[in-house]
């Protein structure tokens, strides 16, 4: 399976940068470290590219080894696990989910070692959901982001799709027009369809609420009744939540 961006093909060639190998074997600095399991590993580096007006262009290069997940259509190898965030991401792009935009994908076997890479642009000026939060926007700013983002993740689940890693720094944020904002969910390797929906729904939305510690009751209250809002039917999802919620 292979993806390429022709506008992003032309900025790399410009720095010699045309094959499976240029990319695989550059050696910038690990942006995060590798991550080792599966048998195999992955990992992550950032890199800048620049176009002939002098303008930089960053992009996040991810390259893994072996580093895959069995599925029912791959019982015993697996596929690569970037592979399956390639296709996640294209298909809410099909959607009009906001997500990341791919400009390269690729894989080669060598010697017996799977290999892929996974290129995204990177996604400037915007900041995880938890670190926006903790900057103390306004009160008008929390509620309408909240609700943006409650939107976005309904929006999802009426597809029959769930994250499953629904962390709020799995989810980025970034003002755009006044008093709007530009959301995206990013680390999609593990998004599946799921035909009942209400477990998909619970499963992102617990999730979310176990990692959103340093939010307010009263924000996660807001974003609960925005996302339950005309959802009578899982009124059951909703009170058990509601349970979870901080005391504070």
């Amino acid at each position: 399976m292979q993806y390429l961006c022709p506008s992003f093909a032309t900025l790399a060639k410009q720095q010699q940068l045309i094959h499976f190998s240029d990319f695989w074997d550059l050696t910038t600095p690990w942006f995060e470290p590798p991550n080792h399991r599966r048998n195999g590993w992955s990992g992550v580096i950032e890199y800048p590219l620049m176009d002939n007006s002098g303008h930089i262009h960053r992009y996040f290069i991810k390259r893994q080894e072996n580093h895959n997940t069995r599925s029912l259509r791959h019982p015993f190898a697996g596929e690569p696990t970037y592979r399956r965030e390639l296709i996640s991401i294209l298909k809410l792009q099909t959607l009009n989910i906001p997500t990341l935009e791919v400009v390269y994908y690729q894989e080669r076997k060598v010697k017996g070692n799977h290999q892929a890479i996974l290129i995204t642009k990177a996604l400037e000026n915007f900041q995880s959901f938890g670190q926006w939060y903790e900057s103390k926007p306004d009160e008008n700013q929390i509620s309408l982001a909240f609700q943006q983002l409650a939107a976005i993740v309904k929006q999802l689940h009426q597809h029959k799709l769930a994250h499953y890693c629904l962390y709020p720094n799995h989810i980025f944020i970034k003002p755009d027009e006044k008093n709007k904002f530009d959301i995206r969910l990013i680390d999609l390797e593990k998004v599946r369809y799921t035909p009942l929906s209400a477990q998909g729904r619970y499963k992102d939305l617990d999730c979310f609420l176990r990692h959103a510690s340093g939010f307010s009751k009263q924000h996660l209250n807001l974003f609960f009744n925005e996302y339950f809002k005309d959802l009578s039917q899982f009124t059951h999802i909703q009170n058990k939540l509601m349970q979870q919620l901080p005391q504070s």
